[in-house]
């Protein structure tokens, strides 16, 4: 991806983030390397000093796996093993 369609993903993506955690805005993003598909991954920073791991889609691929990961997660909700999901 060339880097002005980076920056415009990222925009777009920080206020869906600030949104889903009920946050004002995404102060900085963090970009995390690995995991096993080509999904956007890092760490959302807030004004008030909190965080949050952040996966986002760059496919339409991803973007089914992503759906799926998340029906998952709602389903194991409060399992002791399982960090609290945002959006």
């Amino acid at each position: 991806m060339d880097r002005a369609a980076d920056a415009g993903l990222l925009s777009g993506l920080a206020g869906r983030v600030a949104r889903a955690a009920g946050k004002q805005g995404v102060v900085r993003f963090a970009p995390v390397t690995g995991g096993y598909t080509n999904a956007r991954r890092g760490i959302a920073h807030f004004a008030d000093g909190s965080s949050l791991f952040v996966k986002a889609a760059t496919t339409p691929d991803t973007a089914a796996w992503l759906r799926a990961e998340q029906r998952i997660y709602a389903r194991l909700s409060g399992q002791p093993f399982l960090p609290a999901l945002a959006g």
